[in-house]
């Protein structure tokens, strides 16, 4: 026997469809907003702690400073080191075995002065 669809509500799921789609991007706005204000905030802090820690350097070097510091390799870095990679929710078995790798060469350069800033390899991107 075929299944019979009352076609009268077809266009009540479009709009619920439409609304739906309209709220998931909203949403992924907000959270590119969010990303953008947070950065922001980063680099504002980064800021200050170099201004305030290196009252000699000029504003070159302190311009240069802040460009090593402020970017998403060096944030993923200072997560690793503390620990905060652990507090990562996701569901992707792809993102979790690529924060393994990045973990076991993160333990191999952690050594070193630079904790695995200057490090060839580069960390899992999460986020919007």
């Amino acid at each position: 026997m075929p299944i019979l669809y009352d076609q009268s509500c077809f266009p009540r799921i479009l709009v619920t469809f439409d609304s739906l789609i309209s709220i998931v991007n909203d949403i992924l706005l907000s959270l590119q907003r969010l990303e953008f204000l947070g950065d922001s905030v980063l680099d504002y802090l980064i800021t200050w702690h170099l201004y305030n820690e290196y009252p000699g350097m000029s504003p070159g070097q302190l311009t240069d400073m802040r460009a090593a510091s402020v970017n998403n390799d060096c944030y993923a870095w200072s997560a690793i080191k503390h620990g905060l990679h652990k507090h990562v929710l996701h569901a992707s078995q792809e993102l979790h075995k690529h924060i393994a790798v990045t973990l076991n060469n993160f333990d191999k350069l952690s050594s070193s002065s630079t904790f695995g800033y200057e490090s060839e390899a580069s960390p899992p991107k999460v986020g919007c």
